[in-house]
């Protein structure tokens, strides 16, 4: 079976994006680490990625095959 990846924004690598995810961007504003909450791979963590993250929210991960 294929390796399926979550969209962007799971941040802590839970499956889920989540409110988690969303206090990581927050506590990271205007910062280049962790490198994971830039989701646009800008160099900075910003309202793009913010944004990023809305888009997604309270979306999972694959289902069990």
């Amino acid at each position: 079976m294929p390796v399926v990846s979550l969209i962007a924004g799971d941040i802590d690598g839970n499956g889920v994006i989540d409110q988690y995810d969303a206090l990581t961007v927050g506590m990271s504003y205007n910062t280049a680490l962790p490198a994971s909450a830039d989701l646009n791979a800008d160099g900075v963590i910003n309202v793009l990625d913010l944004e990023i993250l809305a888009r997604n929210y309270r979306r999972s991960g694959a289902l069990a095959w």
